[in-house]
């Protein structure tokens, strides 16, 4: 198994970060999880908040297109939802945690799914990695290598 060190990792995020995106991405998302981050359930379960958590997130772009939430967005009933199930305690415990951000992320989709045909999961993740910036990547690939990765460190993690 090939791992790379801290070292060829930060380099690597070094130079796509300087090709791709710079210090305005950085600083741009860096305020939007700050906010996210310092919002209380109140401020959470508006529409403005999930306008911007949904359609304005610069944790990654939305590839080649979006799927339209606003049907669920729009309703208060699922933003309130939304807002307590975020403000809710982590685990602390790795398997825990894992179950709880599954769990939490799996019954959104089926509560998004009520109102749309598609499942949205790279809005889902963006949502999730604005609410747990530190359990979340921004690689939104669903692709194999990323499986394979995940598992990798998983086994660092063991």
């Amino acid at each position: 198994m090939d791992i790379l060190t801290i070292e060829e990792l930060q380099k690597i995020c070094a130079n796509v970060e300087r090709k791709h995106r710079g210090n305005e991405w950085r600083v741009n998302l860096t305020e939007f999880l700050d906010g996210v981050q310092a919002a209380d359930e109140q401020e959470r379960s508006t529409s403005e908040f999930h306008h911007r958590l949904w359609e304005k997130n610069p944790v990654s772009a939305v590839g080649q297109g979006t799927i339209n939430v606003s049907k669920s967005t729009s309703d208060p009933v699922f933003r309130s939802w939304v807002a307590k199930r975020s403000l809710e305690p982590v685990p602390k415990d790795e398997v825990a945690k894992l179950k709880y951000l599954t769990s939490f992320a799996d019954e959104m989709l089926a509560r998004l799914a009520k109102s749309i045909r598609v499942k949205p999961h790279l809005k889902v993740f963006r949502v999730m990695a604005a609410f747990y910036p530190t359990d979340f990547t921004t690689i939104a690939y669903r692709g194999a290598a990323v499986r394979r990765l995940a598992r990798m460190m998983m086994l660092i993690l063991c």
